[in-house]
């Protein structure tokens, strides 16, 4: 039974897992990064608060790796193979789900193959990202509805501990992800359709909500909890009920979300395009497996379908991040519907095959068993059953598979070539964009931009460049004296615009400017700016006074 369910099971997710882990670190950034990527490995190490929604269940996560992980490097190296490892998880699941859904393991090692290839989910085990804990968690909730779906309609018994599960890893994707919401609709359906007697226990019902809820909850109160132990980068005012609304429920990008019926052609066209990028012209065989899904296994299809199409809409109109680690969900769910396809074609070879043999159809040579016998025999030998043969027992004539089950192994391994085959066409491609996180290595930067400040400086800078300089003075301890004000800074500490910080410290303080071009000539009209070249990325300025001033 062991031995059964580790080659069923096990060598698929683990193959697939060792594979999308292996390709994160093979490209894995090396150090400190901008943007978002350097605010991460800044926040989780020292369990502060991260931009909305806060992202607590991948702060608290990150936070134990950075402990963990102490051997394999600094802290945004930590950061950064937490990645590659819940990346790898991801495939692994993945890998696992498929072979849930048909059965078949070879199936569900192609389809963990091809979720590690495509190019976004390459790029997201490269650093430091919430959105890798993201698919790794709508993976592992997905595989556990199916498991709870399957023995519920079996009448296997204690089938309630799967769904209790289930409503944790919903809880805990919450706690990291706003896009876990968009996940509900096909989840209640599911739910309803699988099991519509649950209705009649709302005890049950209400304790599963309270559970997700209640995880949910419980990691978001490491927002105020941060604040509390006085952890050195809060972004926003959590420690406020006021402020803490602001971070969880994202107020800063309301603003941020387009209509998506203003252009429905152009949303549906921005919907087609991102599966294609991550999929390639595998891409095509997409609504045909959605239609199989839809009639083979309808409950799997109503719990994915909504949440497919909804989060690429959301990603179609929403104008205020980085889009495309928002498709590797929709490309792991268009995986499964692909997967399951190419298992109903299988079956129905199978089933031809079968018919045929029983018809007297398929004769071989010499009698021989089928490949459904073959397997039960060797499952019974694994259990142990009739294993202990004696020295001089008469040796049984071996088992030769017969003609139909040839045919259907040939169908199988062609099936799963031809999933796996558009991905391994891509590799160069899906390669250079998970190489293109070289663009996020800040570290020459940093190293230069610390070197050319005076002592106790002030610079007043902005989100891509603020973050590594955060990572530099906080985590590092590098040039604890220099005061970095981001424009989030301004805000939670009601300074007032960039004119008026330098205003504050110019004359008590070295102060310095990192701003876009724009502004930069916008702020020469007031005040007298040096150049300070770099070695690397972008300039900063030293402002050396007012205009007019003094003279």
């Amino acid at each position: 039974m062991k031995t059964g369910f580790i080659r069923t099971y096990g060598v698929p997710a683990g193959l697939a897992g060792l594979l999308s882990f292996a390709l994160g670190m093979a490209h894995l950034m090396p150090g400190v990064g901008y943007w978002d990527t350097g605010e991460m490995q800044t926040v989780a190490p020292v369990f502060g608060v991260a931009h909305p929604t806060g992202y607590p269940a991948y702060v608290v996560l990150g936070w134990l790796a950075s402990i963990v992980l102490q051997p394999l490097g600094e802290p945004a190296v930590r950061m950064n193979v937490l990645s590659a490892i819940l990346l790898g998880a991801t495939s692994a699941l993945t890998a696992v789900l498929c072979v849930r859904l048909t059965g078949r393991p070879l199936l569900g090692l192609a389809g963990g193959i091809v979720l590690a290839l495509a190019p976004e989910a390459w790029y997201l085990a490269t650093h430091a990202d919430p959105h890798a804990l993201h698919a790794c968690l709508l993976a592992l909730l997905l595989l556990l509805l199916v498991v709870w779906g399957d023995r519920r309609r079996e009448g296997a018994p204690r089938t309630d501990r799967w769904l209790v599960a289930a409503a944790i890893v919903f809880g805990v994707s919450l706690g990291n992800q706003a896009l876990a919401l968009l996940l509900v609709p096909g989840i209640a359906l599911y739910v309803l359709v699988t099991d519509v007697r649950i209705l009649r226990r709302p005890l049950f019902v209400v304790g599963c909500l309270a559970v997700a809820a209640g995880t949910g909850a419980l990691l978001y109160l490491q927002l105020p909890l941060a604040v509390a132990l006085g952890r050195p980068l809060i972004y926003g005012r959590p420690g406020t009920l006021g402020g803490f609304l602001y971070v969880v429920l994202g107020e800063q990008f309301r603003g941020s979300f387009g209509n998506p019926f203003a252009d429905p052609g152009g949303t549906v066209g921005t919907m087609i395009d991102a599966v294609t990028r991550q999929l390639g012209w595998l891409a095509l065989a997409v609504p045909a497996a959605a239609v199989a899904t839809a009639v083979l296994r309808p409950r799997y299809f109503l719990l994915t379908a909504p949440a497919f199409v909804a989060t690429l809409v959301f990603a179609a109109v929403y104008v205020n991040a980085e889009i495309d680690r928002y498709h590797v969900g929709p490309v792991l769910i268009a995986v499964t519907w692909l997967v399951i396809g190419a298992g109903w074609i299988v079956d129905v070879v199978e089933d031809a095959v079968r018919s045929r043999r029983e018809r007297g159809g398929d004769i071989d040579a010499e009698p021989t068993a089928a490949s459904g016998d073959a397997e039960q025999t060797a499952a019974s030998g694994d259990a142990g059953q009739g294993g202990d043969v004696g020295a001089d027992t008469p040796a049984e004539p071996a088992v030769r598979p017969s003609r139909g089950a040839v045919v259907t192994a040939i169908v199988l391994v062609a099936l799963a070539a031809a999933l796996v085959a558009p991905a391994l066409a891509r590799i160069p491609s899906s390669e250079e964009t998970a190489s293109s996180v070289s663009y996020l290595d800040a570290r020459a930067w940093l190293d230069d931009a610390l070197t050319a400040m005076e002592p106790n400086a002030t610079i007043v800078s902005w989100w891509a460049y603020s973050t590594p300089l955060w990572y530099g003075t906080i985590v590092q301890g590098r040039r604890p004296d220099i005061r970095i004000v981001d424009d989030r800074t301004r805000l939670d500490q009601d300074l007032g615009e960039v004119a008026d910080v330098i205003r504050a410290d110019l004359g008590k303080r070295p102060v310095y400017l990192l701003r876009q071009g724009a502004e930069i000539k916008a702020l020469e009209e007031e005040f007298v700016l040096e150049l300070v070249p770099l070695g690397s990325g972008a300039p900063i300025y030293r402002v050396l006074g007012v205009k007019g001033a003094g003279s």
